[in-house]
């Protein structure tokens, strides 16, 4: 029995050490820090209650132990579910049977009913409180392969809970005491086999939480945080990758009297404004073609392969849709609108050169009144 409770210990310790350390290294861009708070409690109860088996004091001290720790690291487990998929508490009565089932466990260890009585009970609830988790997952909409591999494994654990409440009395038979069970090859297989499946889904739950935080920390690389377009550096990025490759047309665009729009509305207002335009401007942009947000206000659209007269009628749409969109959902007195600039370029050109001469359009466009789409002069032939 020692060395079987050293190996499980021995696990739990590694795998919380491996937890801290994937936090520490991905602690800046992490979300769903409270997940990783409840999981690595339930880790703890757990090292703990596999510690108490070493300390064996009797039946008494067996399922208090058993029927207080192991409930609390479950639900620590639940609560990280709750936080990593962002669900409802709920789910009370699940709990309410389960403690019930480990209060009358504890009651009947206390009040020397059968032992096989107590042990049901106990076995009953955990199988409860892992319900919970399993059912946690399965409510997951757009589950990905770690959600799946995560419900297998719970669904797993379920399934050997619920055998071990018909075997290990079966073998042992009706009238086993807890001599017998505490040295019991069957029982204790089944504690080796729940240890590692609760161990792979910790494994699994940190993977899943370090996945995100990857994500999370490449959004923050590549996006504009307020509007989720691409900022100016990957804009650069994506289209110098197809200038490289292709004539095109660029069109920035900037809104108009933004400061003063900040001035008399609000911080929240000129914010509601960029975002409006963003999303209309990624409702325009096709397959091929790349937009970001390049500025405070300004924008940015390159289109592969178009010629100006086709930038030129997207620009103008963009200017009334704009438009018409600030009017529906933005509460202001007087009408929001952009100038833009549009510039083509040859394959191969130079972005910084093709940058200018979008921008002189465009400062064209604001000096002959603003809300107006201004073309840069053709190349030469």
């Amino acid at each position: 029995m020692t060395d079987f409770t050293v190996t499980i210990n021995t696990l739990y310790v590694v795998l919380f050490g491996t937890a801290v350390m994937c936090v520490a290294a991905l602690l800046a861009g992490m979300r769903r820090k409270r997940a990783l708070a409840w999981l690595f409690g339930s880790i703890a109860i757990g090292t703990l209650q596999v510690w108490t088996i070493g300390l064996s004091r009797g039946p008494l001290f067996d399922m208090a132990s058993a029927t207080l720790l192991v409930p609390l690291a479950l639900i620590g487990f639940a609560q990280a579910l709750r936080q990593v998929y962002r669900q409802p508490y709920g789910y009370w009565r699940w709990r309410s049977a389960a403690f019930g089932l480990l209060i009358a466990a504890f009651a009947g260890t206390v009040l020397e009913v059968p032992y096989v009585l107590a042990y049901a009970a106990m076995v009953s609830g955990f199988a409860m409180i892992e319900c919970e988790l399993a059912y946690r997952v399965w409510k997951v909409s757009r589950k990905r392969w770690l959600d799946w591999a995560l419900l297998a494994v719970l669904m797993g654990v379920v399934a050997v809970e619920a055998s071990r409440l018909v075997v290990v009395p079966s073998i042992l038979g009706l009238d086993m005491g807890f001599a017998e069970l505490r040295t019991s090859d069957v029982d204790r297989t089944y504690l080796v086999v729940l240890g590692a499946l609760e161990l792979l889904a910790i494994v699994l739950i940190i993977v899943r939480v370090a996945a995100w935080a990857l994500a999370d920390i490449r959004f923050r690389a590549e996006r504009d945080y307020l509007t989720g377009l691409y900022n100016r550096g990957t804009f650069e990025y994506l289209a110098l990758d197809s200038i490289r490759r292709e004539p095109g047309v660029l069109i920035l665009a900037d809104l108009d009297h933004f400061k003063r729009i900040n001035d008399r509305y609000g911080h929240d207002m000129g914010d509601g404004a960029i975002c409006v335009f963003a999303d209309v401007l990624e409702k325009a942009t096709e397959r091929r073609s790349v937009c970001g947000r390049i500025g405070g206000e300004e924008f940015a659209l390159h289109l592969p392969l178009a010629t100006l007269e086709d930038a030129a009628d997207i620009a103008e749409r963009l200017r009334g849709s704009f438009a018409q969109a600030c009017r529906e959902s933005l509460s202001v007195e007087e009408d929001l609108s952009a100038s833009m600039g549009c510039a083509e370029h040859a394959a191969g050109e130079d972005l910084s050169a093709i940058m200018q001469r979008a921008d002189e359009a465009l400062y064209r466009a604001k000096e002959k009144g603003r809300n107006r789409v201004e073309l840069a002069e053709r190349l030469a032939a």
